[in-house]
């Protein structure tokens, strides 16, 4: 059991580093959907979108959130299940797989946020 969590941290910091090192935030154009970049629409697509939402895989320039940001609102679970049903040859409402044109916008420099979780009271019943 140890070796097995050995091993997929292992593969989990190695797959971080690739990742990180294929998506960029250059200019001109991408393709909805692919997360990392490579200019195809795959599994790995989604599988770097869960990783940014388990946050096991930082998203510092923003780059996989604006090209796994396939239904308009924020990164999230349905986005990897669009892509996901693309894969699959299901129906495409959002325009996966196809070119968009990055849009340049400056902004001003804000605070980080924290997140804060307060955890339900559940009273004891004896």
């Amino acid at each position: 059991m140890k070796k097995l969590i050995v091993v997929i941290s292992v593969l989990l910091a190695a797959s971080m580093f690739m990742f990180s090192a294929a998506v960029s935030a250059g200019s001109g154009s991408y393709l909805i959907g692919d997360t990392d970049g490579s200019g195809v629409v795959s599994i790995e697509d989604v599988t770097l979108i869960q990783k940014v939402l388990a946050e096991l895989v930082a998203d510092t320039d923003g780059s996989i959130t604006k090209r796994g940001n396939v239904d308009g609102d924020e990164l999230s679970i349905s986005d990897a299940t669009a892509v996901q049903m693309y894969i699959a040859g299901f129906r495409n409402d959002y325009n996966i797989g196809e070119t968009a044109e990055e849009q340049v916008t400056t902004q001003a420099a804000t605070q980080p946020t924290t997140r804060s979780y307060e955890l339900p009271f559940i009273p004891i019943r004896r």
